[in-house]
């Protein structure tokens, strides 16, 4: 019996050192754009010295202004063995209205993600470190994609450190630094789409977070939701960083939009549809634009005067499970947000208020 258990320990050594390990821990770097020359990518990310995670410095990442910041690795040729691990703690404990939430996928080279985990932090979540170790639920050459999302607490940071891949980066043709390819805008590129409806006139906004990556962006137009034409096409101004653009016309019926990106190496990429019907700027309800709903909660109302909106989503018991703000416009307001990936299918309560009125409905989570 113990000449079989030494030699399954071998093999699983063996295993592993010939699927080999990739390890960061931001120590022997004097800047990111070491890494970015790399093929890793990062926005709202900085090194860190004060307070880190371990050694002398760590990663700290803030989405800025209640956004998305961004971590996303090289290739990796990972097995069904492989497992990521990280360290992370709050720089400071957040307030009972604040959250912030740690998505991971993996990115193939065919642009499709596959959910690995989410990690919600809230005001009961203390600022020790804590560790994540998760297991790769299909091998393949992937990126490993991290966005951090936050509400609240603008001046509280992640701190991530000691990076674990079991796995070997991987620049060869056809990987290499390759970036997104045709696809669902990812989130660290479109901050908000988002628009609002006075009488027959639609007025949309959007707002990136890199600019100077951006060619050009082209509004599409669709009266049944399936089939698009373009409608404008505006270039990418000079600004570096975030940058906030809007698109104004008159409608007559149902209009869908949707927003193509296109950067300077031509990559195209695409946002999420919003629905808007002329003659609904009178409307005092919370008009649900799908239910049930998965990943976002897409839904239309009317707003007496420009304002903050907070949105919360209370479950069937009436206990609040998700809570965060937006910019709404006067008149018919369109809006697509990304729902808490920890809630389970089942039936909740969405409220909308601004200037102290209340509108609601019910939806289902599937």
């Amino acid at each position: 019996m113990k000449r079989i258990f030494t030699l399954f320990i071998t093999c699983i050594v063996s295993a592993v050192a010939a699927l080999g390990q990739e390890k960061q821990n931001f120590e022997t770097i004097a800047s990111l754009s070491t890494l970015t020359n790399s093929c890793w990518r990062f926005s709202g990310a900085t090194l860190s010295t004060t307070s880190p995670v371990a050694g002398i410095s760590s990663l700290a990442i803030n989405p800025a202004g209640g956004g998305t910041a961004l971590l996303m690795t090289p290739f990796i040729n990972l097995t069904a063995s492989s497992t990521i691990s990280f360290d992370y703690r709050l720089s400071k404990s957040l307030s009972s209205n604040a959250s912030r939430q740690i998505v991971l996928r993996l990115l193939g080279i065919d642009d499709k993600y596959i959910s690995l985990a989410t990690l919600s932090l809230d005001n009961n979540a203390n600022t020790s470190v804590s560790r994540f170790s998760g297991k790769i639920p299909a091998a393949g050459v992937r990126k490993l994609v991290i966005e951090v999302t936050a509400t609240g607490d603008e001046s509280t940071v992640i701190y991530l450190d000691n990076f674990t891949i079991d796995g070997s980066f991987v620049y060869s043709s056809p990987y290499g630094c390759k970036e997104m390819g045709d696809g669902t805008l990812s989130i660290h590129y479109l901050k908000t789409f988002q628009g609002s409806m006075t009488g027959d006139r639609v007025q949309l906004q959007w707002t990136v977070a890199e600019n100077e990556n951006n060619n050009f962006f082209e509004l599409e137009k669709s009266t049944d939701g399936n089939e698009f034409k373009s409608v404008a096409v505006i270039n990418a101004s000079a600004k570096v960083a975030q940058e906030t653009y809007s698109y104004s016309e008159q409608i007559q019926g149902k209009a869908f939009y949707r927003l193509k990106v296109v950067s300077r190496s031509n990559v195209r990429m695409y946002s999420h549809v919003l629905f808007f019907k002329s003659g609904t700027a009178t409307s005092t309800e919370l008009t649900l634009l799908q239910n049930p709903v998965q990943q976002s909660l897409r839904f239309g109302f009317v707003a007496d005067e420009k304002a903050t909106a907070i949105l919360t989503v209370l479950n069937q018991f009436g206990v609040r499970v998700f809570q965060t703000s937006f910019q709404a416009g006067k008149g018919y307001n369109a809006i697509t947000l990304p729902l808490d990936a920890s809630l389970r299918k089942g039936l909740y309560f969405v409220d909308v208020a601004t200037e102290g009125k209340h509108i609601a409905a019910k939806f289902m989570k599937d």
